[in-house]
Order: structure tokens, then C-alpha cells, then sequence
């Protein structure tokens, strides 16, 4: 049975005329005729009979397109569903740490998408990056944890089924002012850092370590003088304004350096490295839109010198 006889047929009942249905349907009125004669021999019955006043439906034929009717609804309704989702725009979420090179990738991965793509960047902590993973909806994920704690967070990844891959290891190095105290230094010491203000995020935090015990190790190679900020851009201000503050970060890209005005150093004392992976749900299926951001990272991981 062709679906289009069908819908030939349904235009003959509505309308109740031979030709004003070809007309509707944009085809010749004799080959409407055949297609109606070749449907009723398919089916087996007679559909419609002539009368003063057009083409009737005999009894049978009301109700074969009755069910026709039904099936052409159905039709409409998943053709529209299937052209709705065929023109949406890419939809991408991931939750990472405060990180110069993995902004800087997002930007060059966003330019490559289509205009009006949805797509979500968070960035937070590793408790928040995994929490939003299994529970908000998050497709990628990236956490940060320093290297001594990869067993603690390895076991709680295990145990909630996410998928980890390590994307880098680095040290962190010092960004300030270009301006500042340490501007023209080769590599800072922490004697260098002493009579300066560092900028510190105040939302460390390493799953399943107390946060008392991250604190208390970040503070054993710091300085006591700190400020507490949530925000990126209130961190870049600071040390756009004040020339006696400095902070801690991954290695980042120049050309951020160099829109801020700022510098980054290397620092032999500090010698803790941290570790930034990559998380997923275990039936989560990558698409090309996230292999496209993953490798959009590793290039700026790489421009980096990690």
C-alpha cells in the first residue's frame, strides 16, 4: 500500500471531489483516478462512488479512511519530530577548573561551531565538576586535584562509574603585573613572594580530602598575606591594579598574559605538581562535538609547554 494513495484519497474524501483534490495535491486528475483505483485493489474494497454531488465514501470506505487519517497524523507528527531535531543547533556542556589554557581552548573550539550552538561552561571546583557530571546533566567534565591525592580521587571516580583519563600534569608558576616587584626576574623564589599579596581562589577542594587538609597544604608553600576571590575576572583586576599581588595558576597562555598586561614566572622551590583529567559517565557516548573540545585542549595544553 503507497502511502501517497493514501494521502490522495484522504484529499478525495475532504473535498469530496475528484479534481479539486488533484488540485490540492498538485497532480493530474486522471493519474489521482488510477492511484485511487489501484489503492481500492489493494485493499480489496470500494471507497468511494460517484453521486450528482461528487465522490462519496461508501460505508466501508469511511472506515478504512478513518484509520488512514490515523496513520497520516502519525506520519506528520514523526517526519515534524525528526526535521525539529535534525536542524537543532550542537548542544555541549562541560565543568572545568579556573584554567588559561582550557578558557582559551573553549574560545577556539566555540569559534568553530555553528552560530547559535547551546553551549554550557562552568567552571568550579573538582567536587562541583563531578557532582555536576552525574547529577546536572554535564556531558564532560575536567578535575584538578595535586598529584599525592590521584589515589583519593581515582577510587571515588571508580566508585561512581565515571570514566577518568589524565589530560596533564604540570607545576604551578606565578602570574603578577608585568609591572610588579617581580616582572624582571628570570624565576621567582618564594623569598621573592614574601612582601607580596597572593590572590588565592576560595573553593579548593579535592574529593573525598578535607578541605582542612588541602588548606593546611596549600598554605606549606605559600605566603600568609592572601585575598580570597571567587571570580576570574576579580582576580585579573587585582593584579591589573595592584602591582604587589601575585598568583598561583597553570601555565597560560601568552596572548592572555599580554591582554592583561601580565607576566608568568617559573617558581624551582615549588615543586607539588597537580593533575587535570578528564571525566565522563560510563554510558556516555563521546560525540564529535566533545572529541573536538578534547583535542581543542590538549593543542593548548601543548602551546603551553605542559
Amino acid at each position: 500500500m503507497n502511502i501517497l494513495h493514501l494521502k490522495y484519497a484522504a484529499a478525495v474524501a475532504e473535498t469530496g471531489s475528484l479534481t479539486k483534490a488533484a488540485e490540492q495535491m498538485l497532480v493530474a486528475p486522471p493519474n489521482m483516478s488510477r492511484a485511487i483505483q489501484t489503492l481500492e485493489k489493494d485493499i480489496g474494497i470500494k471507497l468511494f462512488r460517484r453521486t450528482a454531488k461528487g465522490m462519496a465514501l461508501t460505508p466501508k470506505g469511511e472506515n478504512f479512511i478513518s484509520d488512514a487519517r490515523e496513520i497520516l497524523d502519525q506520519l506528520s507528527e514523526t517526519e515534524g519530530y525528526y526535521k525539529s531535531r535534525s536542524s537543532e543547533k550542537v548542544s555541549f556542556s562541560v565543568s572545568v577548573p579556573r584554567a588559561g589554557y582550557i578558557s582559551g581552548a573553549f574560545s577556539e573550539f566555540s569559534n568553530k561551531l555553528e552560530v547559535g550552538s547551546k553551549l554550557h561552561y562552568a567552571e568550579t571546583n573538582s567536587y562541583g565538576a563531578i557532582d555536576n557530571v552525574l547529577n546536572c546533566n554535564f556531558n564532560l567534565g575536567i578535575i584538578r586535584a595535586p598529584t599525592e591525592y590521584r589515589q583519593h580521587f581515582t577510587e571515588l571516580l571508580d566508585k561512581e562509574k565515571l570514566v577518568h583519563k589524565v589530560i596533564t600534569e604540570f607545576r604551578y608558576e606565578v602570574i603578577a603585573n608585568a609591572d610588579s616587584p617581580i616582572g624582571k626576574l628570570d624565576t621567582v623564589r618564594y623569598s621573592d613572594l614574601e612582601q607580596l599579596i597572593e590572590i588565592a581562589y576560595a573553593d579548593p577542594y579535592v574529593p573525598t580530602v578535607p578541605i582542612s587538609t588541602v588548606r593546611y597544604n596549600e598554605r606549606a608553600v605559600r605566603g600568609s598575606r592572601k585575598i580570597y576571590v571567587f571570580d576570574r575576572s576579580s582576580s585579573l583586576f587585582l593584579m591589573q591594579e595592584n602591582k604587589n599581588t601575585y598568583m598561583w595558576v597553570s601555565p597560560t597562555p601568552q596572548k592572555h598574559l599580554t591582554f592583561y598586561g601580565l607576566c608568568q614566572k617559573k617558581c624551582p622551590d615549588n615543586t607539588r605538581s597537580y593533575t587535570d583529567v578528564l571525566i565522563y559517565r560510563q554510558n556516555y557516548k563521546l560525540t564529535e562535538t566533545d572529541k573536538m573540545f578534547i583535542a581543542e585542549v590538549c593543542r593548548s595544553a601543548g602551546e603551553c609547554g605542559f
